[in-house]
Formats: structure tokens, C-alpha cells, sequence
């Protein structure tokens, strides 16, 4: 009888509510788009090349703390905004160079 409570109980802590994935949706896009804009305020890319790095503590601080859902939704967010607003020509999702 313990052994069905207990699997009960791990269903019911792996269930996430939908307010959940809401909140990590919009901490992991904030988050993102952040460091995006710390970027481009300070002109950092075309000074320091790799600093798209950033973007992994942002991922790795979600993954280690809310889970793999938000680290992979900043992932995807972070990819597309470093391209769309920091990598030439800006404001497309298209690059000029293919080392970049």
C-alpha cells in the first residue's frame, strides 16, 4: 500500500500547473532578452566576440534552478534575439558572414 502512496505522490510532484509553465515561459524570455540588451546598449559584440557566452550563465542558472523547460526556452530565445538584434545586417534573421 506505502508503494502506491508513494508513486501517487511522485505523479502528483511531477505534475506542473499551468501558472508554472507560464512563469518559467516568462523568466526564461526576460531573462534573455535582458542580456540581449545589455549587449546592445553597451555595444559589447563587436568589441568582444564570444560575448554570447552570457547567454549559457542565464541557461545554466535556469536549468539548475527551475529546470530543463526554461533552459531550453532561453536557449531558443537567446539564439534568435542575438541574431535578429546583435549579428549584421541587424534587424533580420539572416547573417552576412558565415563565420558569424
Amino acid at each position: 500500500m506505502e508503494a502506491i502512496e508513494r508513486f501517487q505522490q511522485a505523479m502528483l510532484r511531477k505534475e506542473r500547473h499551468r501558472s508554472q509553465y507560464i512563469l518559467d515561459t516568462l523568466l526564461a524570455t526576460v531573462a534573455a532578452l535582458f542580456v540581449t540588451a545589455l549587449i546592445y546598449l553597451f555595444k559589447l559584440y563587436p568589441k568582444i566576440p564570444n560575448i554570447s557566452l552570457l547567454y549559457i550563465l542565464i541557461v545554466l542558472a535556469l536549468a539548475s534552478t527551475r529546470g530543463r523547460y526554461p533552459a531550453i526556452i532561453a536557449s531558443i530565445i537567446a539564439f534568435l534575439s542575438f541574431d535578429f538584434f546583435l549579428v549584421p545586417p541587424l534587424f533580420k534573421f539572416t547573417i552576412s558572414k558565415l563565420d558569424e
